[in-house]
């Protein structure tokens, strides 16, 4: 995620956080999906919205023993 904020800014966009999707075979913070979508024309200060991935929260099993 850092490097598509320092990325983007050198470009002169705004950077929105959209949406998190759990993945446990990604590393968390991974960009994942952007729009508008790779190569696509975009003017200055104009905003990127992202699509990052995150782990699911694990909770301790409860005791029935």
């Amino acid at each position: 995620m850092q490097q598509a904020l320092t990325e983007l800014s050198s470009y002169t966009l705004n950077v929105r956080l959209l949406n998190e999707k759990e993945d446990i075979h990604i590393p968390v913070g991974t960009v994942i999906s952007q729009i508008p979508l790779p190569n696509q024309k975009i003017k200055p200060h104009q905003t990127v919205l992202l699509t990052t991935s995150k782990h699911p929260q694990q909770e301790a099993a409860p005791q029935f023993i």
